[in-house]
């Protein structure tokens, strides 16, 4: 989605020739852009978690998370943890499904999580990665931390220092795969909550395996010294 500056005029072809931008050309109200494979063809977890090292280094990128989706090649949580790991300012929830089917809260743990991301950052952290293997990001809005880890089909285990937080006790609140299910979609999102401090590590266990054992973690982490009106964000 873009914006031309004032005076800018693009021939019909412009969706795809862009040969018509000139260098230097500054989109001031770009908010996002396509181009990263996302879950419109519902790519492997080995895809997904290269995307950060490539077309995401680019600028924000639309990827249409779906959480829930029966035709998902990863679980829940591996989709919950891409709001955290991707910089995506316009970010979707569900993709090919309908509100009504979220009316029931307690069957979907996730939603709290999307309730609360924030889609624009004050701080960003890489905390670990490899190419095609796995990725760890920490960003931060206000004084609330976001992390998000995700792993391809490979089971590993990550212990990510928690440096990064500011002085004081924090509330992490761990969104977490369980049991795996006959199908990734069908793995169940646990909760689970820790007291921590920047002195602490957090540790992450991420299962894989093919076909349908994909399991990914996200974490969020609050201080516990600061109000939060709303309902439990993550």
């Amino acid at each position: 989605m873009r914006r031309l500056d004032p005076g800018t005029t693009a021939p019909p072809s412009a969706l795809t020739d862009t040969s018509w931008i000139k260098p230097g050309k500054v989109f001031r109200c770009e908010l996002t852009t396509a181009a990263g494979n996302g879950n419109e063809q519902f790519p492997t977890a080995t895809h997904n978690v290269t995307l950060p090292f490539a077309r995401n280094i680019g600028g924000p990128m639309d990827y249409t998370i779906c959480y829930g989706q029966s035709r998902d090649k990863t679980t829940n949580a591996h989709q919950m943890a891409m709001a955290a790991v991707y910089y995506q300012p316009l970010n979707f929830l569900f993709w090919y499904d309908k509100p009504s089917k979220y009316n029931n809260p307690a069957n979907w743990p996730g939603l709290p999580w999307f309730n609360a991301v924030p889609v624009t950052w004050d701080e960003s952290r890489t905390l670990a990665g490899s190419i095609g293997e796995y990725v760890a990001v920490a960003r931060r809005a206000g004084s609330t931390w976001y992390l998000g880890a995700m792993t391809n089909e490979t089971s590993r285990a990550l212990s990510l220092p928690l440096s990064f937080l500011g002085g004081g006790t924090y509330t992490a609140t761990v969104h977490a795969d369980g049991t795996p299910g006959a199908n990734p979609y069908q793995t169940p999102v646990v909760v689970g909550t820790r007291t921590v401090t920047r002195d602490d590590t957090l540790d992450v266990a991420m299962a894989g395996g093919r076909p349908g054992g994909r399991a990914e973690a996200e974490l969020t982490a609050r201080s516990a010294d600061v109000h939060h009106p709303r309902p439990l964000r993550g």
